[in-house]
């Protein structure tokens, strides 16, 4: 490697020397030749003419390749700060938005609170139906409503009635706490509709049931129907029921 790098500086300097011999030579011996030299002149004259002329050329060439070069760089910083502008109200639009979520989430609160009031002022609130011991209701829907009835309804409107008559409330967990037979789901459903007939009424629609009216239809026919339901059974049937029904009168008298 370091060989090779000390020929080239050789032979650079060498063909050097001999450019410069063979350029002397040719001034001793043709320098007063006035023809040649004048030749060579002119030869050398219109070269630098046509280098001029190159130089001019390439001069303005540059000077528009600068001056789109630097049109193009304009145009870039325009952009730039076109996308500037839009960041920077992007940003203020950003920062209102988020100085305005304190109150919107302030409004909306307000909002949750209303609602939370209307919820609870309407699960709350005190119901007053007409009453229900004096509604007429037919014989025959009476009839048919102990006849399609299931044991288990008959059950929970026995209770309800003993709720109005002992005036103790009573929640359906309890019930089905107390007893086998009776769920909450679809003791709850019944009564429901019980109530809907206007067998009786109640307080409110809270968790705990006071039954402050009770028709009197109802209430002196739904024992002698629960106690004729379950006579109606076979024997093993029979003493479930009543020890179910033994179980919701223990439930009341305590």
């Amino acid at each position: 490697m370091g060989n090779n790098k000390t020929q080239k500086i050789h032979f650079l300097y060498i063909i050097g020397i001999l450019i410069m011999i063979i350029i002397c030579l040719f001034t001793f011996n043709f320098g007063d030749q006035i023809e040649l030299v004048a030749y060579i002149s002119f030869a050398l004259t219109i070269t630098s003419l046509f280098l001029a002329l190159i130089s001019i050329i390439y001069a303005f060439y540059s000077n528009m390749s600068l001056s789109q070069t630097l049109s193009q760089l304009n145009s870039a910083s325009n952009k730039v700060d076109e996308s500037s502008n839009k960041l920077t109200e992007s940003t203020i639009k950003l920062n209102q938005q988020i100085e305005n979520i304190p109150v919107l989430l302030k409004s909306l609160e307000g909002k949750v609170d209303n609602t939370h009031k209307l919820v609870s002022d309407v699960y709350n609130k005190e119901i007053i139906p007409k009453d229900a011991s004096t509604t007429v209701i037919s014989k025959e829907i009476f009839d048919k409503f102990y006849k399609f009835s299931s044991p288990s309804g008959l059950l929970a409107l026995y209770a309800t009635y003993l709720s109005f008559k002992t005036k103790k409330k009573f929640s359906l967990s309890e019930l089905e706490y107390s007893t086998s037979l009776i769920k909450k789901d679809y003791t709850n459903g019944f009564l429901v509709a019980c109530s809907s007939f206007s067998f009786f009424t109640r307080k409110d629609y809270s968790e705990d049931w006071v039954i402050p009216n009770f028709n009197e239809d109802v209430s002196e026919n739904i024992k002698s129907e629960l106690e004729k339901r379950i006579s109606e059974m076979d024997e093993e049937d029979r003493e479930y029921l009543t020890h179910e029904k033994k179980l919701i009168e223990d439930f009341f008298e305590d």
